[in-house]
């Protein structure tokens, strides 16, 4: 059987939800849109995020802020 092909980005928790169980609840408007730019640009779709690590403290677009390693099909 073939291996499945992924690939790690770092992104942050506060994404967690809506990436993996596409539940947007905990989202404001702003943080909606910078979640789906971000997929966009690294040519990311929801159903192909397969899990998270859990969160841990790093940097995101130069700021500190709680992570999460998230894993999708490449």
């Amino acid at each position: 059987m073939p291996k499945l092909k992924t690939q790690t980005l770092t992104a942050p928790a506060l994404w967690a939800s809506a990436m993996v169980n596409m539940d947007y609840s905990g989202l404001t408007k702003e943080d909606t849109a910078e979640l789906n730019n971000w997929l966009l640009d690294n040519g990311l779709s929801f159903v192909d995020c397969l899990n998270c690590s859990d969160e841990y403290i790093s940097r995101f677009d130069g700021q500190l802020c709680n992570v999460c390693d998230y894993t999708y099909k490449a």
